[in-house]
C-alpha cells in the first residue's frame, strides 16, 4: 500500500502531463487501445480471418474440384446480396436439353452477377474445342479477385478470362472460335495493334467475361504464369481439339505437319506424343528448333488423321493438308 500510493500518483501525473502538453505520447496512447481492441475481435472472428487468408494461397495447391463443380449449395444462400432477378424466367420452352446444345450469344448483356457467373459453366462440346485451342494459341489470364466467408460452398474467389487473337490474314478461322465463345463474351472481336521491332502489325483479339470456369481450366493447363500440357491430357484431347491445335499451329512441311509447340518442354511433349499414339494411332517424332523442340506429324498419319477432323477445318486452313 505503501508503493502503490506513489506509484498511482506518478502514473496520473504522467498521464495529465501528456494530455496537456505532449501530443507524441497521446498517440502512443491511442495506438496501445487501438492495438487491444483489434487483438480482441481477431480472436472473436479467427475463423473468419483464416479463410481470408487461404483465399490468397496459390489455388494449384487445394485443386481438388472437378470441372463441373464450382459450388456445393443454394447460391441464394452463398450470395444472398446477388439480384436473384437477373435472369428471367422462360416461360416458353419447358423441353429438356443436353446442356450447352442451346447456348446463346451474351453479347451485350449486362454484367453478370455472381450467381449468375457461378452458374455458367464448359460444356463437353465447347470444352474440347477449348482444349485445342489453349494448348495452341489461346491463354486464360487472371482477371478479378474477390473475397469471400463462404470457402466451404464455392471453388474459388479469383475469376479468369479467355483470350485468344490472331491475325488479320486468319480472320475466318477467329470468326469460327468465336461462333464457339460467344456464350461466353460481353462484346465482339476487337481490332488490336502489335509493335514488335519497330514494325507494326494488326490482329483480331476475343475477350470473354472473367469467369469462375475459366478460372478452373486455368488451374488444370498453367503452373503459375507458365502454359502446361496436364497430365490427363489422355482425358480431355478430341478429334476436334487436335484440329484447333493443327489450325493454330501446324504448318505444311516435309509432306507432314509440323506442330510448333516450342512453348512446353521436352517431357510435356513426349506425353503429348504418348497421348496421341495411345489414343488416335498417330505417329509423332520430335525436332528440334534451336533450342526448343516441336512435333512432326508424319505423312501416313496425316492421311490417316484428316478425314477424322476434316468437318473442324476451316476452308482458309485446309492448306495446310495440301
Amino acid at each position: 500500500m505503501v508503493i502503490a500510493v506513489p506509484t498511482g500518483i506518478k502514473i496520473f501525473s504522467w498521464l495529465s502531463n501528456s494530455f496537456s502538453k505532449s501530443y507524441s505520447a497521446l498517440n502512443f496512447i491511442i495506438f496501445i487501445i487501438l492495438f487491444l481492441v483489434f487483438y480482441f475481435y481477431f480472436k472473436t472472428t479467427q475463423n473468419d480471418y483464416i479463410i481470408l487468408f487461404n483465399s490468397f494461397l496459390p489455388l494449384s495447391t487445394e485443386f481438388k474440384y472437378k470441372l463441373f463443380d464450382l459450388h456445393r449449395g443454394n447460391l441464394l444462400e452463398i450470395f444472398p446480396r446477388s439480384n436473384p432477378q437477373y435472369l428471367k424466367e422462360n416461360n416458353k420452352c419447358k423441353s429438356i436439353v443436353i446442356y450447352g446444345s442451346n447456348l446463346n450469344s451474351s453479347i451485350h448483356l449486362p454484367k453478370f452477377t455472381s450467381i449468375v457467373s457461378y452458374m455458367v459453366n464448359i460444356p463437353n462440346n465447347i470444352l474440347s474445342a477449348l482444349i485445342g485451342i489453349l494448348l495452341s494459341d489461346g491463354h486464360i489470364e487472371y482477371k478479378t479477385r474477390k473475397l469471400f466467408n463462404s470457402d466451404s460452398l464455392i471453388y474459388s474467389n479469383i475469376n479468369s478470362r479467355f483470350r485468344f487473337k490472331q491475325s488479320i490474314d486468319h480472320l475466318e478461322y477467329l470468326f469460327y472460335v468465336f461462333n464457339i465463345l460467344s456464350p461466353y463474351c460481353k462484346s465482339y472481336p476487337r481490332l488490336v495493334k502489335t509493335r514488335v521491332n519497330r514494325r507494326e502489325f494488326y490482329g483480331i483479339e476475343i475477350i470473354t467475361r472473367a469467369l469462375p470456369c475459366f478460372t478452373l481450366l486455368r488451374e488444370m493447363f498453367y503452373n503459375g504464369r507458365n502454359k502446361i500440357i496436364p497430365e490427363n491430357l489422355y482425358e480431355l484431347i478430341t478429334y476436334e481439339g487436335l484440329a484447333h491445335i493443327i489450325m493454330g499451329d501446324g504448318s505444311f512441311k516435309f509432306n507432314g505437319i509440323l506442330l510448333n509447340l516450342q512453348a512446353f518442354s521436352v517431357k510435356e511433349l513426349i506425353l503429348f506424343i504418348n497421348v496421341l499414339k495411345i489414343k488416335f494411332n498417330i505417329d509423332c517424332t520430335l525436332h528440334k528448333s534451336r533450342n526448343h523442340y516441336t512435333v512432326y506429324i508424319t505423312v501416313d498419319s496425316c492421311r490417316k488423321l484428316y478425314p477424322k477432323i476434316k468437318n473442324f477445318i476451316v476452308p482458309s486452313m485446309r492448306y495446310k493438308f495440301e
